[in-house]
Order: structure tokens, then C-alpha cells, then sequence
């Protein structure tokens, strides 16, 4: 199955996972905001079909992946979110994708919600296709 494909339906879940993390967080701190707005364009692009590492990356804090587009600052999202949910998030390089590993959140419609959240980045960030 080609990556825009796969992304595609990725997004698919989780545009339902964005809508049910505004619902819990509805008083976002700004870095909160920020991070459903990184995530909402990652979304975005997908579910039309493009590529999320083609779009230039004007991250700043490029530390840990400084050669892999996009994934500092999706990380730092999933993060973000993790940490307004109760919960956390760590990623980590496995192969030619970002792996994200979520904790149990506070109730398990945020959990389940993260998770998709960070399936999608995971599929994003695969640069082997």
C-alpha cells in the first residue's frame, strides 16, 4: 500500500481524535494550542493525500533528529498533548520512522486518542517509502 494511502486513512482516525482532544482540553494552554495546531495541519495534509516530510520544516529546535524533517516538532506535539492529557509520550528513531509510544492517560477516550494521533505520526515520519 503506497505511504498516501496509508496516510490517508490514518488521518481518517484521527480527525476524530483531534475533535475528542479539543473537547478534553478545552482551555488549551498556548503550547497546547500550538501542538493541536501542528498536528491538525499533519492531519490536514494527509487526508489530502500529500506527503507531510515534503513541507518545508521551519522547527527551530531541530536537536535530536536535525536531518529528519518534521520530526522534532512532531514529537514535541505528541508530547505536549500527552502531558495536557495525564499522560506521556516518548518517541524514539526505529528504522526510518518516528516510533511513539503513549501511556495510559487519564481516561481511555484520551488515551485511545493519543494513540492515534501518534500512529499517524508514525506513518508521516516513515522515510523508507
Amino acid at each position: 500500500m503506497a505511504k498516501t494511502d496509508e496516510l490517508q486513512r490514518a488521518a481518517t482516525g484521527a480527525r476524530t481524535a483531534l475533535a475528542v482532544l479539543r473537547c478534553a482540553l478545552s482551555n488549551p494552554s498556548s503550547d497546547t494550542a500550538k501542538a493541536l495546531g501542528i498536528v491538525e495541519r499533519l492531519v490536514e495534509e494527509a487526508d489530502a493525500g500529500r506527503d507531510p516530510l515534503a513541507l518545508q520544516d521551519d522547527w527551530p529546535d531541530r536537536v535530536l533528529w536535525p536531518s529528519l524533517p518534521h520530526w522534532n516538532c512532531w514529537a514535541w506535539a505528541i508530547k505536549t498533548l500527552a502531558t495536557a492529557g495525564g499522560t506521556r509520550a516518548w518517541s524514539s528513531q526505529k528504522y526510518g520512522y518516528m516510533r511513539v509510544d503513549i501511556c495510559r492517560a487519564r481516561n481511555s477516550d484520551l488515551t485511545m486518542a493519543l494513540a492515534e494521533l501518534g500512529d499517524l505520526i508514525e506513518r508521516a515520519s516513515d522515510t523508507e517509502d
